[in-house]
Protein backbone atom coordinates (compact mmCIF):
# COMPACT_ATOMS: atom_id res chain seq x y z
CA UNK A 1 0.00 0.00 0.00
CA UNK A 2 0.94 3.45 -0.55
CA UNK A 3 0.49 6.76 1.39
CA UNK A 4 -0.70 9.85 0.01
CA UNK A 5 -1.55 13.05 1.02
CA UNK A 6 -5.21 14.22 0.46
CA UNK A 7 -5.26 18.15 1.39
CA UNK A 8 -2.89 17.08 4.07
CA UNK A 9 -4.76 13.99 5.56
CA UNK A 10 -2.88 10.44 4.75
CA UNK A 11 -4.69 7.80 2.41
CA UNK A 12 -3.77 4.78 1.61
CA UNK A 13 -3.90 3.37 -2.36
CA UNK A 14 -2.27 0.24 -3.77
CA UNK A 15 1.24 0.87 -4.32
CA UNK A 16 1.48 0.34 -8.42
CA UNK A 17 -1.95 -0.71 -9.11
CA UNK A 18 -4.53 0.98 -11.15
CA UNK A 19 -6.98 2.54 -8.54
CA UNK A 20 -10.08 4.56 -7.97
CA UNK A 21 -10.29 7.82 -5.65
CA UNK A 22 -13.66 9.33 -5.52
CA UNK A 23 -13.98 12.35 -3.33
CA UNK A 24 -17.07 14.34 -3.69
CA UNK A 25 -16.50 16.21 -0.48
CA UNK A 26 -13.29 17.71 -2.36
CA UNK A 27 -14.35 17.06 -6.38
CA UNK A 28 -11.74 14.84 -6.61
CA UNK A 29 -12.03 12.00 -9.12
CA UNK A 30 -9.27 9.77 -9.94
CA UNK A 31 -10.41 6.47 -11.63
CA UNK A 32 -8.17 3.81 -13.10
CA UNK A 33 -4.78 5.69 -12.06
CA UNK A 34 -1.25 4.16 -10.25
CA UNK A 35 0.18 6.08 -7.45
CA UNK A 36 3.73 5.94 -6.48
CA UNK A 37 4.59 6.43 -2.40
CA UNK A 38 4.44 10.17 -1.03
CA UNK A 39 1.70 11.67 -3.32
CA UNK A 40 0.21 15.06 -2.63
CA UNK A 41 -2.93 15.98 -4.10
CA UNK A 42 -5.41 18.71 -4.01
CA UNK A 43 -8.98 19.56 -4.37
CA UNK A 44 -10.82 20.59 -7.55
CA UNK A 45 -8.67 17.25 -9.40
CA UNK A 46 -9.31 15.08 -12.39
CA UNK A 47 -6.79 11.65 -13.07
CA UNK A 48 -8.24 9.59 -15.57
CA UNK A 49 -5.56 6.16 -16.42
CA UNK A 50 -2.13 7.85 -15.54
CA UNK A 51 0.74 6.79 -13.56
CA UNK A 52 2.07 9.13 -11.47
CA UNK A 53 5.25 8.58 -9.56
CA UNK A 54 6.74 8.91 -5.84
CA UNK A 55 6.46 12.17 -3.86
CA UNK A 56 4.89 14.00 -6.64
CA UNK A 57 2.76 17.09 -5.76
CA UNK A 58 -0.54 17.86 -7.53
CA UNK A 59 -2.15 21.04 -6.96
CA UNK A 60 -6.21 22.49 -7.13
CA UNK A 61 -8.12 22.40 -10.58
CA UNK A 62 -5.38 19.67 -12.24
CA UNK A 63 -6.82 17.23 -15.12
CA UNK A 64 -4.68 14.61 -15.89
CA UNK A 65 -5.59 12.46 -18.71
CA UNK A 66 -5.45 8.30 -19.83
CA UNK A 67 -1.69 7.89 -20.44
CA UNK A 68 0.13 10.68 -18.80
CA UNK A 69 3.29 9.11 -17.55
CA UNK A 70 4.61 11.37 -14.53
CA UNK A 71 8.14 10.36 -12.88
CA UNK A 72 8.95 10.59 -9.43
CA UNK A 73 9.16 14.33 -8.04
CA UNK A 74 7.06 16.35 -10.21
CA UNK A 75 5.44 19.31 -8.88
CA UNK A 76 2.32 20.35 -10.74
CA UNK A 77 0.72 23.90 -9.79
CA UNK A 78 -2.92 24.42 -9.60
CA UNK A 79 -4.83 25.45 -13.08
CA UNK A 80 -3.02 22.43 -15.26
CA UNK A 81 -4.09 20.69 -18.13
CA UNK A 82 -2.14 17.25 -19.35
CA UNK A 83 -4.05 15.36 -22.04
CA UNK A 84 -2.78 11.82 -23.36
CA UNK A 85 0.56 11.58 -25.11
CA UNK A 86 2.47 13.65 -22.41
CA UNK A 87 4.86 12.13 -20.44
CA UNK A 88 6.78 14.42 -18.05
CA UNK A 89 10.86 12.97 -16.54
CA UNK A 90 11.95 12.66 -13.22
CA UNK A 91 11.68 16.36 -11.22
CA UNK A 92 9.54 18.27 -13.32
CA UNK A 93 7.68 21.53 -12.59
CA UNK A 94 4.98 22.61 -14.23
CA UNK A 95 3.89 26.17 -13.20
CA UNK A 96 0.47 27.51 -13.06
CA UNK A 97 -1.77 27.44 -15.67
CA UNK A 98 0.00 25.37 -18.25
CA UNK A 99 -2.02 23.68 -20.79
CA UNK A 100 -0.61 20.57 -23.27
CA UNK A 101 -2.55 20.15 -26.48
CA UNK A 102 -1.99 16.43 -28.08
CA UNK A 103 -3.40 16.96 -31.73
CA UNK A 104 -1.68 19.36 -34.23
CA UNK A 105 -4.11 20.59 -36.14
CA UNK A 106 -6.99 19.79 -34.12
CA UNK A 107 -10.41 20.38 -35.82
CA UNK A 108 -14.31 19.48 -34.94
CA UNK A 109 -15.22 18.10 -38.46
CA UNK A 110 -13.80 16.44 -41.58
CA UNK A 111 -14.55 18.42 -44.60
CA UNK A 112 -17.74 16.75 -45.80
CA UNK A 113 -19.13 18.18 -42.12
CA UNK A 114 -19.00 15.10 -40.63
CA UNK A 115 -18.08 14.62 -36.83
CA UNK A 116 -14.49 14.00 -36.43
CA UNK A 117 -13.75 10.93 -33.43
CA UNK A 118 -10.44 10.20 -33.31
CA UNK A 119 -7.92 11.86 -32.90
CA UNK A 120 -3.96 11.79 -34.18
CA UNK A 121 -1.96 12.45 -30.77
CA UNK A 122 0.96 13.60 -30.60
CA UNK A 123 3.42 12.45 -28.09
CA UNK A 124 5.54 14.40 -25.71
CA UNK A 125 8.14 14.58 -23.77
CA UNK A 126 9.13 16.52 -21.09
CA UNK A 127 12.79 15.90 -20.07
CA UNK A 128 14.10 14.98 -16.56
CA UNK A 129 13.99 18.23 -14.33
CA UNK A 130 12.57 20.94 -16.62
CA UNK A 131 10.87 23.98 -15.50
CA UNK A 132 7.72 25.22 -17.49
CA UNK A 133 6.60 29.05 -16.40
CA UNK A 134 3.10 30.01 -15.28
CA UNK A 135 0.90 30.20 -18.16
CA UNK A 136 2.61 28.57 -21.27
CA UNK A 137 0.90 26.40 -24.37
CA UNK A 138 2.57 23.78 -24.76
CA UNK A 139 1.81 22.05 -28.15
Amino acid sequence: MANILVRNKPVRVPNGSPTDLMLPEWNIIVKDTTFGEGIQIWSNLNIYGASIGEACKIGSFVEIRKGVAMGPKCKIEPFVFIPEGVTLGTGVFIGPNVTFTNDVYPRACNEDGSMISDYRITPTRVEDFSSIGAGCVIR
